[in-house]
């Protein structure tokens, strides 16, 4: 009896050590930025770091035009800059909870388009980040001693850990806040009309998939439109396994230490208002002008995308 109480009590502890680990697991991923032909020497990197509603990315480059400043975008929202000194190199911070130099990080970037953009709208390093979500899984909000977080769970674990389940999306922003304060959320857009700017809660431009830029008063579009590009932009259908890291390659060495796995299986494309130029440094499939609603990169049964018509080269 004595042996079995002992064991019985390793069990339950093992299961709660495995609980706690599966609730704090973070994703880590990172992904080369290849340029885009304005600059053809310029390299950069970019890492995000991201656990449930809390998360960082950073981003490396190098040999660019020297002492400017570029926009950083991703999912088509500007969510802020990355400034070069005199060698053409430069780094940026993102995070949740920004301090110090840090800008916000208001979206997940995993599975979406981070672009660095001049100050004459052209992109200059572009790539997919690794989209690593573990098939259907649901926001759950877990209450615990500080807040409620939200966590990536199926929706038996979130039922088992007492949570509330939120439905499919990101975590970020924040959708199981306590609060009711409004923010700026930035709500992509699938045409070429650019991200709308909305007054929203946490919760709502979770929903929205939006991307959060914070609180104030400034909710114009022009707070999260990125400058406009100077070439026409096509619907491009990019796969996020096609931009290859260049660790496989020797590396640019501008890494901040994160370990990222990527996964060498099949993905699905994604489409996003790009310049030619961009698509075909991306290695994307150019669909020509048009919308991104509904998803033209679906693949029809003879393999090719829906989107795909005769008069595009």
């Amino acid at each position: 009896m004595k042996h079995r109480h002992v064991a019985r009590l390793t069990t339950l502890a093992l299961a709660s050590a495995l609980a706690a680990s599966t609730a704090w697991a973070a994703s880590h991923t990172k992904q080369s930025l290849v340029s885009t032909g304005k600059d053809p020497d310029a390299r950069g990197r970019a890492s995000a770091v991201v656990r449930g509603s809390n998360g960082r990315l950073r981003v490396a480059a190098r040999r660019l035009q020297h002492a400017a400043t570029f926009e950083v975008i991703v999912d088509g929202v500007r969510i802020g800059t990355l400034a070069t000194g005199r060698t053409g190199s430069g780094k940026a911070r993102f995070d949740t909870r920004p301090h110090g130099g840090d800008q916000l990080l208001g979206v997940d970037p995993h599975g979406k388009l981070l672009q660095v953009r001049d100050a004459e709208g052209d992109d200059v390093l572009e790539g997919m980040m690794p989209d690593d979500a573990e098939p259907g899984t649901i926001r759950c909000c877990i209450a615990d001693d500080d807040e409620t977080e939200c966590e990536s769970e199926t929706p038996a674990e979130c039922e088992a850990k007492g949570g509330v389940s939120m439905g499919e999306g990101s975590c970020m922003p924040n959708p199981c806040a306590s609060t009711g304060d409004h923010i700026r959320c930035c709500i992509p857009e699938g045409d070429e009309d650019g991200p709308e700017c909305e007054d929203l809660t946490a919760a709502e431009c979770s929903a929205e998939g939006g991307v959060s830029i914070g609180p104030g008063e400034d909710c114009e579009d022009h707070a999260c439109r990125p400058t406009p590009p100077g070439e026409e932009e096509i619907r491009c259908c990019i796969a996020d396994h096609q931009v290859e890291d260049e660790e496989r390659h020797g590396g640019d060495g501008d890494d901040d230490g994160e370990d990222g796995d990527h996964d060498e299986g099949e993905h699905e494309a994604e489409c996003e208002h790009i310049t030619a130029s961009a698509c075909a440094a991306l290695g994307g499939s150019n669909l020509g002008a048009g919308s991104c609603e509904p998803d033209p990169c679906v693949a029809s049964p003879s393999g090719a995308f829906l989107g795909v018509t005769t008069d595009v080269p």
